[in-house]
């Protein structure tokens, strides 16, 4: 009988966690044709708006700039984002929503919204936020992979 990792549990109740986010959005991505990326980037343009570069999606979210690059493209060639020139910085490009974009994201917030209601009914946020903080500071190193 093998061992098993003290953290296979948690790890294995991580990725269901991950499964159900996505599959709550599941009409609304078929509807808008949308990858999880995607979707991640239109839900973190409708939360932080003035956080509104590439660069700016690809550090907050991890995702790598390629893969950022690859999924503005497919949001811009369906008309749900646009980029314009920074007029402070020639270099940077600012994205924005069209009509449809802001249509798309501000549904994927309701469900959001909803999807964290649900998971945290009875549960104590302060706490929830506090063990989520902690775990995401102990994994703030770039040190994981070395021992």
């Amino acid at each position: 009988m093998s061992e098993h990792s003290p953290y296979s549990m948690p790890i294995l109740s991580l990725n269901r966690l991950r499964k159900s986010y996505f599959q709550a959005f599941g009409n609304l991505m078929h509807h808008y044709s949308l990858t999880q990326t995607e979707l991640r980037i239109l839900l973190f343009l409708e939360a932080m708006p003035e956080q509104n570069r590439a660069a700016d999606i690809s550090s907050e979210l991890g995702i790598s700039k390629s893969n950022v690059s690859s999924a503005l493209h497919a949001l811009e060639e369906r008309g749900m984002i646009t980029r314009q020139i920074d007029p402070k910085s020639r270099r940077n490009l600012r994205l924005s929503f069209t009509e449809k974009g802001k249509e798309a994201a501000v549904q994927a917030a309701k469900v959001q919204t909803r999807i964290f209601e649900k998971a945290l009914r009875d549960v104590d946020f302060g706490r929830v936020d506090q063990t989520i903080a902690k775990i995401a500071s102990n994994l703030e190193t770039n040190d994981l992979g070395s021992e």
